[in-house]
């Protein structure tokens, strides 16, 4: 289990990293690509796990909405297209939920056995926030004016993932008293407490080591804390998921590892988390 834990957190840092390299350079449109696959392979899984529920849905419109969305934020703020990111995130919101919603009544129309279009409906909204809406916020963190944005995705990965990473060692070796019994019987309160410092210490290394121009001591301090909790509650989320719909993992992506939503489940919480912080108290809105 912790071979799978550490490569999947190796491949995904990499990838990351990768994304990093290539943000400022000529190469920045595999940004949107890379993001855009993400979205698409996590939406495939949480369709299917609805699917395997006798829930109907329509994930075609949704992966669509989910490039759609992927594509014109990266053209905006890339480009600086764009002097409100709010009004375009309200905008591309607005306009997508129309196409849902324009989508879903096409198919009620023209269905023989009425299904419930409020459900299909809230299965795909709830599919789009969840994992591209989330997501995204990787290429609005990159793109962020007067801040070193590259520096701070990977400060993001490097602090999620050591949450994950931590807390599997410190409760395999000492838990004992469940976190959540009912959604994850093995994750602990020792090992939620573990993931906790193992990622302050890593915040705090990073921004002594390579962050000093991005962050001050506190910020970094600060962000450990809240990003390891949000990155915990993250996992916790698609948990719950798995399961609701009785799956034991969402996908198979690399090697047994689980699925792109496995691998990602944390960042879709603390991501958005990062950007709000970021802007809350350092940036100002």
């Amino acid at each position: 289990m912790f071979k799978k834990r550490f490569a999947s957190t190796v491949i995904l840092s990499s990838l990351f990293i990768f994304i990093v390299l290539i943000s400022r350079g000529p190469f920045g449109f595999i940004i949107p690509v890379i993001v855009a696959t993400l979205n698409i392979k996590g939406l495939l899984e949480y369709f299917r796990m609805i699917k395997s529920c006798g829930l109907k849905s329509n994930p075609l419109s949704v992966c669509f909405a989910s490039m759609v969305y992927t594509f014109l934020l990266y053209y905006f703020v890339h480009f600086k297209r764009v002097h409100s990111l709010a009004f375009l995130d309200e905008m591309l919101l607005f306009f997508i939920f129309l196409f849902l919603f324009t989508v879903q009544f096409w198919e009620w129309q023209k269905e023989k056995e009425k299904n419930s279009m409020i459900i299909s409906l809230t299965i795909s909204v709830t599919g789009f926030l969840y994992i591209p809406w989330c997501l995204n916020f990787i290429i609005k963190i990159l793109y962020l004016e007067k801040m070193d944005g590259p520096m701070l995705v990977f400060f993001l990965i490097l602090v999620t993932k050591s949450t994950d990473i931590f807390a599997y060692l410190v409760g395999r070796t000492w838990g004992k008293h469940k976190l959540a019994k009912r959604i994850s019987p093995n994750k602990t309160q020792e090992g939620a407490l573990g993931g906790l410092l193992g990622s302050l210490i890593m915040a705090m290394t990073a921004q002594l080591t390579f962050m000093k121009s991005s962050l001050s001591f506190s910020q970094a301090v600060i962000l450990g804390i809240i990003l390891s909790i949000v990155s915990q509650f993250g996992d916790l989320a698609e948990s719950l998921l798995k399961r609701d719909t009785d799956c034991k993992d969402s996908g198979n992506i690399f090697w047994g590892m689980g699925g792109a939503l496995d691998i990602l489940d944390s960042i879709l919480f603390t991501a958005p988390v990062m950007y709000f912080m970021i802007h809350l108290f350092i940036i100002g809105i």
